[in-house]
């Protein structure tokens, strides 16, 4: 058994449904770094089978099955399918998060060493690095289940066969111009590079799996921007008002600093002027988080939701009476960000946006881009000038 894994990161009772049979049976689990691993009998040494997470794809919960409660399905890299019950909706999002986690850990290493190979021959093109939380930020937007990239059935050109819950490269590409996580389409096949190298994205058909594998004269990059390559997320988790699989990331459970004062939020009221994503300054521990915002008027107020929550707010701002600013670098707010977490860089400071309250409480969020804070602070200014005067 210690051939097959290394370090051990979860173990407990799921059901699973038999290949044969379609029975389900009860089996004790280990989850490894590299493979996920079932046994007849708990005290037993030797599994009864096993899956190589290098290429799994997990979703969950499953919707398709619907005769069961906290089942998730996970596909292997050759197409096997297992569907896996746990003991109920929680069990199910915790296993379902750490196999998540465990797949991408164990494509992300792979690709980085193969990487490493291919840079030690051409060094002509260097890796972008980008944060891990940022990554994570940017995959549950993309999987927002109002203002996501749109999953479908696609066919590839090369071969005869239809995948699931993929999309394409250019959607990628269309959806992070769209929304303004980039400027153009070279920082946008950039980004996409990057999540594919982390393993947040799997290529998926041959086309994709082809420019993957190959080795390019010009440098390591495998992300295609066309209709032809096909892509789908390690994990995907489909979310509810109550139910989430959120990937490993510095996020707590709960928004405790997202406003200083909580209340009740409900659901979204109003007519929505604008919505995108903006990051969101904490008042407790100041860091940024990424959050999508709906901007609404009649009443006018400001909602904010976590990505992977869908449209359930965690927060919303009044707007009634509210004062919204443009922050540049020489302003105060700026120049306390500078000389806080983050030192001097000016990256820190760009496309900010101040929003004060009646009661005076302030709200600092940063935009993509200069014409993204344009558009925001355009909208939020007309929306509090509109209830000054009603």
């Amino acid at each position: 058994m210690a051939s097959l894994s290394r370090r051990k990161i979860k173990e407990g009772y799921l059901v699973k449904k038999g290949h044969v049979r379609h029975n389900w049976k009860t089996r004790w689990f280990v989850l490894y770094d590299e493979k996920l691993c079932y046994f007849k009998k708990k005290e037993e040494t030797d599994p009864a089978g096993w899956v190589d997470l290098l290429g799994c794809f997990i979703v969950s919960p499953c919707t398709e099955y619907t005769k069961k409660e906290g089942v998730f399905r996970l596909t292997s890299a050759v197409g096997t399918e297992y569907l896996i019950q746990a003991a109920n909706d929680k069990e199910r999002d915790s296993w379902a998060n750490s196999i998540a986690n465990a797949i991408r850990d164990s494509e992300a290493k792979h690709r980085k060493a193969n990487a490493v190979k291919e840079n030690s021959q051409n060094t002509s093109q260097p890796l972008v690095s980008i944060s891990t939380s940022r990554l994570l930020e940017i995959v549950n937007a993309m999987q927002d289940p109002g203002a996501g990239v749109t999953l479908g059935s696609h066919s590839c050109a090369r071969e005869e066969k239809i995948y699931k819950l993929c999309f394409t490269g250019t959607q990628v590409v269309d959806w992070l111009l769209k929304w303004s996580f980039v400027s153009d389409r070279t920082d946008g096949f950039h980004l996409a590079n990057a999540l594919l190298d982390e393993a947040y994205l799997q290529p998926t058909g041959r086309t994709s799996k082809a420019s993957f594998r190959r080795k390019s004269e010009g440098g390591v990059r495998a992300f295609l921007d066309n209709n032809d390559a096909l892509y789908r997320f390690s994990a995907l988790r489909y979310s509810s008002n109550q139910d989430a699989l959120d990937l490993d990331s510095s996020d707590d459970s709960t928004d405790s600093d997202d406003e200083p004062v909580r209340e009740p939020v409900g659901v979204i009221k109003g007519t929505v002027v604008k919505e995108g994503f903006l990051e969101k300054k904490g008042h407790l521990r100041h860091n940024w988080k990424t959050r999508k915002f709906i901007l609404c008027s009649d009443p006018p107020a400001l909602y904010y939701c976590k990505p992977s929550k869908g449209n359930l707010p965690v927060g919303k701002l009044k707007l009634d009476s509210c004062e919204v600013k443009a922050i540049n670098k020489d302003d105060e707010i700026a120049n306390s960000l500078q000389n806080g977490a983050g030192g001097s860089d000016p990256k820190k400071t760009a496309y900010l946006i101040k929003l004060r309250t009646r009661k005076g409480a302030k709200f600092v969020m940063k935009a993509a881009s200069e014409s993204d804070r344009r558009e925001w602070l355009e909208n939020l200014q007309t929306v509090c000038e509109d209830s000054m005067v009603e």
